[in-house]
């Protein structure tokens, strides 16, 4: 879409729940990487780049054995596999969260440029966006807004919440609730809260512009993933985070406890996430405005807003050396 060529390469991922099948990844990987090293040959890269994942590793290995310098990338506060395996060929490493600088080899070269983001969301004017916002969403200019999402697909859990919210808040006038319920669910959970007034709650299937979800939210209830922390820490939005349990190397946890460290956040684990427990939470951070204020400042010292610039300008030197 962005007019730029795509090289599409199968392997096979190393995954347990393939059964059997995951017996195939050696292989998959030796042709993979065979394959990739055909399209270096050809395209003749000054730099290359490893994003992480399993797709990722045939290219940094055919990069390796051409000599063709490059970086890998990782955006959790725990690196996956292939990162882990890839910094070993580059010895450089961009991190998002520090904290992972540990988990890769002694005398890697490593900068911690932060998560590229959108430019709509790095550049983002909260205060400035907030009425556009609060408008675009159906929502009232007088209340406090609480943003519930779990991403694209949504999350059982954070739509249970909603729900319970929905009900324990339903004489609430001060209060306005968005829900990013997730393209399945949507309609579902729309049934389940009705029309709870005088509460005031917006359920969508999908953030469009989440940027304006972020601009109309005075707090957000969501996942953990590394994109989600990177997003609300360069907004400066307060947030609870509700890691996802079964994520690898419980990752997302990590992500959280890295931003809460920061004061940007509040950490509850999904298995005691009632709406209970969210509403209190949300109650207190409220009813203590100068708190909330230092949770945004503490996201805003997470956030790295210019991570794209960042990793693109490492990755040109790499490149410029290579032509110098």
């Amino acid at each position: 879409a962005a007019g730029y060529p795509l090289h599409l390469i199968d392997v096979v991922p190393w995954a347990r729940t393939l059964g059997a099948k995951r017996f195939l990844a050696p292989a998959s990987l030796a042709g993979a990487v065979g394959k990739a090293r055909s399209l270096v040959a050809r395209l003749r890269p000054d730099a290359v780049v490893g994003m992480g994942g399993y797709a990722s590793l045939p290219v940094v290995l055919a990069a390796w054995t051409k000599r063709v310098p490059g970086l890998v990338h990782e955006q959790n506060a725990i690196p996956g596999i292939a990162n882990v395996l890839g910094a070993r060929c580059f010895r450089r490493v961009a991190l998002s969260f520090d904290e992972a600088r540990r988990r890769f080899a002694a005398g890697a070269e490593v900068r911690v440029t932060g998560n590229p983001i959108r430019t709509a969301i790095a550049q983002l004017d909260r205060a400035g966006a907030r009425t556009e916002a609060i408008d675009a969403f159906g929502l009232d200019r007088g209340r406090r807004t609480v943003l519930l999402t779990g991403g694209s697909l949504g999350a059982a859990r954070l739509n249970e919440a909603a729900a319970g919210l929905a009900t324990r808040w339903r004489d609430r006038n001060d209060l306005q609730l968005l829900v990013s319920a997730g393209r399945e669910h949507g309609s579902e959970l729309r049934g389940r809260i009705g029309d709870p007034a005088p509460l005031l709650v917006r359920v969508t299937d999908y953030l469009e512009r989440v940027e304006l979800a972020y601009a109309a939210a005075d707090l957000a209830v969501c996942r953990a993933g590394a994109a989600t922390v990177a997003e609300l820490a360069a907004v400066g939005l307060p947030s609870i985070l509700v890691p996802y349990p079964y994520a690898r190397a419980n990752h997302q946890e990590a992500n959280a406890r890295a931003i809460e460290r920061s004061g940007g956040a509040r950490v509850i684990l999904d298995g005691v996430a009632t709406p209970d427990l969210i509403g209190d939470a949300v109650n207190a951070l409220f009813a203590d405005p100068p708190a909330l204020a230092a949770m945004s400042a503490g996201a805003a010292r997470f956030g790295r807003p210019n991570a794209a610039d960042d990793l693109a300008t490492w990755t040109v030197e790499l490149a410029g050396a290579r032509r110098a």
